[in-house]
């Protein structure tokens, strides 16, 4: 490498995904007195056929991140009622900065197990503090869903988050749930 964290490193990145390096980083879970990292759907109901939108949060008034530089995690997408490949991120807007400026982010689909795995980092050697949304993830909701009507979450895990100086920054992870429906029907 060049020292340098830009889009060539997402390209080195993509060429060599899914080999492994004996290097390996904790997971950083957090607890409750942690800031939050939070996976908020903009509507507690979605139809088969929608595209199903959840924002991607870290942070609160109340309880701030500080020191983030960058992270990476998997979200669970269950192909049994999402079209996996056709999943995406959406950075901008994002209080961790703007895509292609001070941020870069890629993600990866992996249909076979069911993941979208994500990666978000600045690119101007300046943790930020603060909360607020980082990225907004669209997920298309199946055209046939197993059952007319369900509950699920879309779970966060292989998480790591960093600061510059590539200390641990812990997050207490959430999701919400949402229904899924088969019909939009009213009466």
């Amino acid at each position: 490498g060049d020292s340098l964290i830009d889009y060539n490193d997402t390209l080195a990145i993509s060429a060599n995904y899914g080999l492994s390096h004996s290097k390996s980083g904790l997971l950083n879970q957090g607890n409750p007195a942690d800031p939050a990292f939070v996976v908020k759907y903009l509507k507690d109901t979605f139809y088969a056929g929608d595209i199903l939108v959840a924002q991607i949060m870290v942070g609160s008034g109340t309880k701030p991140v500080g020191d983030l530089y960058g992270l990476a995690f998997s979200i669970g997408l269950d192909p049994a009622l999402f079209e996996i490949n056709k999943a995406y991120l959406k950075i901008n807007p994002s209080f961790l900065g703007t895509n292609g400026t001070d941020v870069i982010a890629m993600n990866k689909n992996n249909v076979s197990t069911g993941n979208m795995d994500i990666g978000i980092c600045r690119i101007n050697q300046l943790d930020i503090s603060g909360n607020g949304v980082i990225a907004t993830l669209y997920v298309p909701v199946n055209s046939t869903l197993p059952k007319k009507s369900m509950k699920t979450s879309l779970p966060v895990f292989n998480n790591v988050q960093i600061s510059y100086n590539d200390k641990n920054v812990p997050l207490y992870f959430s999701s919400d749930s949402v229904i899924l429906e088969q019909h939009n029907t009213g009466i």
